[in-house]
């Protein structure tokens, strides 16, 4: 299993619907790393990521702006509802 370093340009082509070809093609990379490699990202790459999506891309920074069904964690209340989001502990035994 080779290590693969993802740079911030791939995460966000991964949300970026202003160029679909791209989108389509970084979700594949992204999965594909993921599923038969180790991805590796570094913090550097994670701030410019956050600065990008949330100012050139005015991506929504809560689930709930972002309107998603579920918050998937570890540190929240599994079963618990905030602000109409579920959440979800992917690491609880009942949910392996």
């Amino acid at each position: 299993m080779s290590k693969i370093f993802l740079d911030t340009n791939i995460l966000i082509y991964s949300i970026d619907k202003k160029e679909p070809s791209k989108l389509k093609k970084a979700r594949k990379i992204l999965k594909n790393v993921v599923i038969d490699h180790h991805p590796v990202i570094s913090t550097q790459v994670i701030q410019e990521f956050y600065v990008v999506a949330t100012t050139k891309l005015k991506a929504d920074a809560s689930a709930e702006k972002a309107k998603c069904e579920f918050i998937f964690s570890e540190d929240l209340a599994s079963g618990a509802t905030y602000r109409g989001v579920a959440v979800w502990n992917p690491f609880e035994e009942k949910n392996i």
